[in-house]
């Protein structure tokens, strides 16, 4: 508890966020303030409160630990996957916020094609993702879902549909292995899908000349 006046710092921290991990707040913004180490102090030299200096790099570290984290829990616990999912979906959403801010880091990118497509995951996110899209009435495929949490999802979905295939469709399409063959003096060139498929052969010929 705080009995003495001059004390009353102690509650408070002041922090000051810039894209720019050197910067400082200007002289305009502190007033008759000063800054000395990780405190705030007035004109004559009185605590006001600690300060916080932050930039977004240091958020996005700390956004990347945590997503790390939940990714190492949803390896072990399947017990709440989609609540340890949805943390790593929202958290990756905040992170591509500061990259809009962080212009020489940011590339353009698309969080819920990511989180659908993830390697050990994809198979069921998918079959989740159609039934989200084909059906008016699915909830009770779903669940682990709310419904709040269930009408959103199904937004997302629709809205992100056509990505979702234009996806697939370009996953597919570089899986094939280019080849060339001659027949006579004709030479045609084709793809090949990989063997263990189960449509695996060689398809789409056409002369080259």
């Amino acid at each position: 508890n705080i009995k003495n006046i001059k004390d009353c710092y102690k509650n408070i921290l002041t922090i000051y966020l810039h894209q720019d991990e050197c910067a400082s707040p200007s002289d305009y913004s502190l007033g008759n303030f000063t800054i000395k180490t990780n405190l705030i102090k007035d004109k004559n030299e009185n605590n006001v409160s600690y300060y916080l200096k932050m930039d977004y790099i240091w958020i996005k570290e700390w956004i990347d630990e945590c997503i790390k984290i939940y990714e190492e829990k949803s390896t072990k616990d399947q017990k709440f996957i989609l609540d340890i999912q949805n943390i790593i979906f929202t958290l990756n959403q905040y992170k591509s916020i500061l990259q809009w801010y962080m212009t020489d880091e940011y590339t353009q990118r698309d969080d819920v094609l990511e989180f659908i497509f993830q390697n050990n995951i994809k198979m069921q996110n998918l079959k989740n993702a159609m039934i989200l899209y084909r059906y008016n009435k699915n909830k009770s495929e779903l669940k682990n879902l709310n419904e709040e949490n269930y009408k959103k999802a199904k937004d997302i979905i629709q809205h992100k549909w056509s990505n979702i295939c234009e996806y697939i469709i370009e996953e597919f399409f570089d899986s094939f292995e280019h080849k060339e063959i001659k027949i006579g003096d004709i030479t045609f060139i084709g793809n090949k899908i990989e063997e263990n498929r189960v449509n695996h052969g060689v398809f789409i010929f056409y002369p080259i000349d």
